[in-house]
């Protein structure tokens, strides 16, 4: 193999492992884009918010929407504060 093939294959998957990885951290309630910028504590209560949220439906028709409109803005809140401070 050339070197110029064994390039093209090295990139070629290096892309699909990105596109894989990203999706699974999309699955997981982690906005990879943003991964790098913030704080690792960040991410995690980012992960556990997405499984309670994801694995407890029950738990969500029981609660008031104004309380779920309370618990967004409280989350972007901590979220915006947190990527200001790690810009």
């Amino acid at each position: 193999m050339y070197k110029r093939d064994l390039q093209r294959e090295i990139n070629w998957r290096e892309e699909r492992d990105t596109l894989k990885a990203n999706a699974w951290l999309r699955s997981e309630g982690i906005a990879p884009e943003t991964l790098a910028k913030i704080d690792s504590q960040l991410v995690k209560a980012q992960h556990i918010a997405h499984k309670s949220i994801k694995h407890h439906r029950e738990l969500r028709k029981r609660v008031k929407p104004a309380d779920w409109a309370f618990f967004r803005a409280v989350v972007v809140v901590v979220a915006t504060t947190t990527l200001k401070s790690c810009s």
